[in-house]
């Protein structure tokens, strides 16, 4: 899957998807009539090159539709023992998907002060 975003520079990272839940049908509240099932995901992601943490995870699918989107908005204890150290920052990301039948999801983490994006696996 290709998937090139405008603007920023392809790169490497360290990172993880922790949690892909679907969200329960009763803990819904009926608002938006979307096709798709709609999940929770959280994980974390360190920009390599720029020695930063991610700002933001885009979610998308096989066919190439932003899906999901996340924000690093929490301390990760996970990323800080992968990392081996301890951080000031927000390294884990938290954040919502919606997917349809078009195949998995793919994660991309983007850096918004440096302007660069890399893969994160699954």
């Amino acid at each position: 899957m290709a998937v090139r975003f405008t603007g920023y520079k392809e790169t490497v990272c360290k990172g993880e998807v922790e949690r892909f839940d679907p969200i329960a049908p009763g803990d819904l509240t009926k608002v938006f009539d979307a096709p798709g099932a709609p999940f929770t995901m959280r994980g974390w992601a360190w920009m390599t090159e720029s020695h930063a943490p991610a700002s933001y995870v885009v979610t998308v699918d096989d066919a190439n539709r932003i899906v999901g989107f996340a924000l690093s908005t929490r301390v990760s204890e996970r990323a800080e023992e992968w990392l081996s150290q301890k951080f000031s920052g927000n390294l884990g990301w938290y954040g919502l998907a919606r997917l349809t039948d078009t195949g998995p999801a793919h994660f991309y983490a983007l850096s918004e002060a440096s302007k660069e994006y890399c893969t994160i696996n699954r």
